[in-house]
């Protein structure tokens, strides 16, 4: 358990500094600026081929599932545009350390 924690708190320090020189370097804010530019042209993408089968067909069906995605993949994106990576690592490995199941019993 010990292995786990050291590897954790190194993972932990390292995505808070990058994210702290990505933060508050010019070349930073750049490389941000340009990831956060190529994520929401996938997301962009992502929207117009939800909705191209609809555009084809003129099903309803369709055409819910399209707004259904688009909003979730909204949420998405702004959540992976505004949370820090180091939020989720820790979040992740603090809920991962809740369960009460040992995966050794399905073996």
């Amino acid at each position: 358990m010990a292995e786990i924690n050291v590897f954790f708190w190194l993972l932990f320090i390292f995505q808070f500094f990058l994210w702290l020189i990505l933060s508050l370097t010019k070349i930073g804010r750049v490389i941000t600026l340009a990831w956060a530019s190529l994520v929401t042209m996938g997301w962009l993408l992502n929207v117009y081929f939800n909705y191209f089968p609809f555009a084809q067909t003129g099903d309803v069906n369709l055409g819910v599932f399209a707004i259904k995605m688009t909003v979730l993949s909204w949420v998405e994106l702004v959540v992976s545009l505004t949370v820090p990576p180091w939020v989720g690592l820790f979040a992740g490995t603090s809920l991962s350390a809740q369960q009460s199941f040992k995966f050794s019993q399905y073996r």
